[in-house]
């Protein structure tokens, strides 16, 4: 038995518990980081990334690729969304070799718009790097869209060129998996749904008598409902989470003009969550 089948409802048989995930929050905060044409397309016309990314790789229709193929090449394309390789493909995700670096090569043809942004990105880690210390130690930063200034540590031991087969470390030493991770994270977690969160917060104070906030886990959050309000409680979540692209426009002029949506589920336990429709 999982451990989240043991978190139930303090309501008891009266009550139930709700989990609103972000739909793909990342994959469309990096598509909108990057601007690259086909992966804005894919997003505004609501196609699957993973699915369409396996027809790349397997020479078929999207709508060919299987249940399985795609939970095998979901992990890798996040894999290489942050910075990863071929190499990581195989030591990470569990790709053979060959199969590892048609998937790196296809990825990367898919959306060249994207390769270049994250190149530019790493380039400029090495342009604001500090002067090296005695030990080749140097800081570099890059500030987010709402303001927030990211701060990395290069690897001294670790300096290489930027080639198309060796993209670990930038020439000054910044790791590419950090510098490509943290510029999508900290805008999707640590940002949107954060500024979400506390517009939800400010909604669930008013309804203390019907839901409570539990707990928010990476971009998802769990909610204990009274089983009579359910309905009301996962309009108001749904409603007040897709508002974040109001804050953003209105604190910080972005312009969010991709699809953030919530996905709803609803169960007797954390564990047992289902679909809501």
């Amino acid at each position: 038995m999982a451990i989240k089948d043991h978190i139930t409802s303090r309501y008891g048989e009266e009550g139930c518990l709700i989990e609103a995930d972000w739909s793909s929050l990342e994959i469309v905060v990096w598509a909108f980081l990057n601007q690259d044409p086909t992966l804005l397309k894919l997003i505004r016309s609501g196609q699957d990334m993973h699915r369409y990314v396996g027809a790349g790789v397997l020479g078929c229709k999207p709508e060919e690729v299987t249940a399985e193929q795609r939970t095998l090449l979901k992990p890798a394309n996040f894999t290489l969304i942050y910075g990863g390789t071929a190499w990581n493909l195989v030591q990470k995700d569990g790709l053979e070799p060959e199969f590892a670096d048609r998937v790196y090569e296809s990825f990367w043809k898919m959306f060249p718009v994207a390769r270049l942004w994250s190149d530019n990105l790493l380039f400029s880690l090495d342009a604001n790097a500090s002067s090296p210390d005695e030990y080749g130690n140097m800081t570099s930063w890059y500030r987010g869209l709402t303001g927030r200034k990211l701060w990395f540590k290069n690897y001294p031991t670790k300096i290489s060129k930027f080639c198309s087969d060796n993209r670990i470390y930038t020439m000054k030493g910044f790791k590419y998996s950090e510098g490509m991770n943290y510029k999508v994270q900290s805008f999707a977690t640590a940002d949107i749904h954060m500024i979400a969160l506390g517009l939800l917060w400010r909604e669930a104070i008013k309804h203390r008598d019907k839901f409570l906030l539990v707990n928010t886990v990476h971009d998802s959050v769990l909610i204990d409902c009274r089983r009579e309000y359910k309905d009301m409680c996962c309009n108001t979540v749904k409603n007040k989470l897709e508002c974040v692209m109001d804050v953003l426009k209105d604190k910080f002029n972005i312009d969010f003009d991709l699809p953030l949506r919530v996905d709803l589920k609803v169960g007797e336990s954390w564990g047992s969550t289902r679909d809501y429709d």
